[in-house]
């Protein structure tokens, strides 16, 4: 698991996730289990580009990307 992986997963499980939620695990599919809703993925594309450092093109941001914490942190982590 990456740096950015695991940052990313604690940071849904504990700021994105309903209390009481089941945590998710890095393949988990965040939208089509219904983990995030639009409103959340606001904050997590948010911390996304504060963890990485640099804004992401809206190009970029497609649900492909953000399937899953591993998908992220393979399209936003080092050497993407």
């Amino acid at each position: 698991m990456s740096d950015l992986e695991a940052r990313l997963l604690r940071y849904v499980n504990e700021h994105l996730l309903p209390e009481g939620a089941t945590p998710v695990e890095p393949t988990t599919l965040l939208f089509a289990e219904g983990r995030i809703n639009s409103l959340r993925l606001l904050n997590l594309l948010a911390f996304v580009e504060r963890s990485i450092g640099r804004e992401i093109p809206e190009d970029e941001i497609v649900m492909d990307r953000f399937a899953s914490v591993r998908a992220i942190a393979e399209s936003f982590g080092d050497g993407a």
